[in-house]
């Protein structure tokens, strides 16, 4: 009775279907994105910083096109473009006071809709492949930094536009270092392929 079981068994084990092998495309498309973008702005250093009546204020725009758009949108992807190239994912404004380690930071949560998160989920195993880059896709962030110090008397308007692509930020997280001198000079460092991640308080390139 016993061997009649394990013969029953074996032949249902070989009937029973199994599971079809998941393809390399398959797993990818199936990937998790994130749900939204974080762009993370530091203040690092101005004259007035930790003066109460220093502050400062973003006014930002996050918008994604394909990389096959790139060249062609080359002259609206700097600091002085008017005109802003791709998609808008969300426009929005925050301001902050500048006499506090908080206040220095500035963190802005974007969540994706539903045109863009199945755009990222539907990235190319092999962006480099031909026609491939009509699918891959990249993140411009524009933005305006009104900085208004309190030791030098004036407000500074920073332009500041960076482009970045999800093939090599799959979490969607960058940052924007920005220091300001004694006699105005502006310096603005950002997210690289060298320094993805998040960093407080050291800068990027």
């Amino acid at each position: 009775m016993k061997r009649g079981l394990i013969v029953s068994l074996f032949v249902l084990f070989l009937i029973s279907p199994r599971p079809l092998p998941v393809s390399a495309t398959d797993s990818r498309s199936v990937k998790k994105v994130p749900r939204s973008g974080t762009v993370i702005l530091h203040l690092l250093k101005t004259p007035g910083l930790k003066l109460p009546d220093s502050k400062w204020e973003v006014a930002y725009e996050l918008r994604m096109l394909p990389e096959s758009r790139l060249f062609e949108e080359r002259a609206k992807l700097n600091d002085r473009s008017t005109e802003h190239a791709g998609d808008l994912i969300k426009k929005g404004a925050l301001a902050k006071l500048l006499d506090s380690l908080t206040g220095q930071t500035m963190l802005l949560q974007i969540p994706f809709n539903a045109d863009t998160l199945d755009k990222l989920k539907n990235q190319p195993a092999d962006r480099l492949a031909p026609g491939q880059d009509t699918k891959s896709q990249a993140f411009v962030f524009y933005s305006i930094i009104s900085v208004h110090d309190a030791k030098l008397k004036k407000t500074l308007a920073i332009p500041v536009c960076r482009t970045w692509d999800f093939a090599n930020f799959p979490e969607a997280r960058f940052e924007i270092n920005i220091e300001i001198s004694d006699d105005e000079r502006v310096d603005v460092r950002s997210s690289s392929l060298k320094t993805r991640g998040i960093t407080r308080p050291g800068r990027t390139k």
